[in-house]
């Protein structure tokens, strides 16, 4: 699912006004970014939206969260690179093949595609679990500031009554 940049401002601009919690936005933006380090392509949205639903967080932030990856989507082959490479290491798998993301072909796929399923998925949870720990806590900052700010906002617009004098 490609989105462009004015899509995803018009999701951050209705995940601001909603009146979700810090931790379910949080939450959401959390499990959509690490929905987004998965190598799981043409399923992340549903994967996604699925985790949201089922962890009761914010579907908007979800969706935030995994579409965040598309502002850096020049840099994806290398991600998925090194999440390859995690793996391979962790795994212990010296003689597995080489990914090279320049020179990758479907033969590869079909003839190595559960190493490089395999191999991938381990290193993206070693990548995308601090991740999105860390976008957790950061994003939950955000939020209670920022609901703060608008509390406070609405509080000084408030029509106040006029004071009475003696």
């Amino acid at each position: 699912m490609l989105l462009n940049l004015s899509k995803i401002k018009a999701l951050w601009d209705k995940l601001l006004r909603t009146e979700a919690s810090p931790n379910q936005i949080a939450s959401g933006f959390s499990w959509g970014l690490l929905v987004s380090f998965l190598p799981f392509p043409g399923f992340q949205t549903l994967l996604g939206l699925g985790g949201a639903f089922l962890f009761r967080t914010n579907k908007v932030a979800s969706l935030i969260g995994l579409n965040l990856h598309l502002v850096i989507l020049p840099v994806i082959p290398l991600i998925f690179w090194v999440e390859y490479e995690i793996g391979k290491f962790l795994l212990g798998m010296w003689d597995a093949p080489d990914f090279n993301p320049t020179n990758f072909s479907f033969r590869d796929l079909f003839r190595e595609g559960w190493r490089y399923f395999y191999f991938t998925l381990v290193g993206s949870f070693v990548l995308g679990v601090p991740v999105s720990a860390a976008a957790f806590w950061g994003a939950r900052q955000f939020v209670i500031r920022w609901q703060k700010a608008r509390q406070d906002a609405n509080n000084d617009s408030a029509v106040k009554p006029p004071e009475i004098k003696v």
